[in-house]
């Protein structure tokens, strides 16, 4: 039997520059008026953090299935949360740039 692992919960927090560009975007959209179509490299950034997430997945569980000690499996755990944290934010930016109208 595994013993019972108790785990902090980490937060993947954005950096502060993320969250300033954040709000300069939603400045400019709302004092132009309109959204602005995201351009295709920027989808292909959010493409490449959908991966990433997806590698990361396969990364936890290849490492947790492998693991010998608790501290091992707390941080596959860690890097298992941050993975679909990444993922689920990455699919709603992309779906807000595919729905975005003119």
């Amino acid at each position: 039997m595994h013993a019972l692992i108790t785990q902090k919960t980490y937060d993947c927090k954005p950096s502060e520059r993320a969250i300033s560009l954040r709000r300069h975007n939603e400045r400019s959209q709302t004092r132009h008026g309109t959204k602005k179509i995201m351009n295709q490299k920027y989808n292909n950034h959010l493409k490449k953090s959908l991966e990433l997430a997806k590698e990361l997945i396969i990364l936890a569980d290849e490492g947790e299935s492998e693991s010998v000690d608790n501290g091992c499996r707390v941080l596959y755990g860690i890097l298992r949360d941050c993975a679909y944290k990444i993922k689920a934010r990455a699919e709603g930016e992309l779906k807000k740039h595919l729905f975005t109208i003119i």
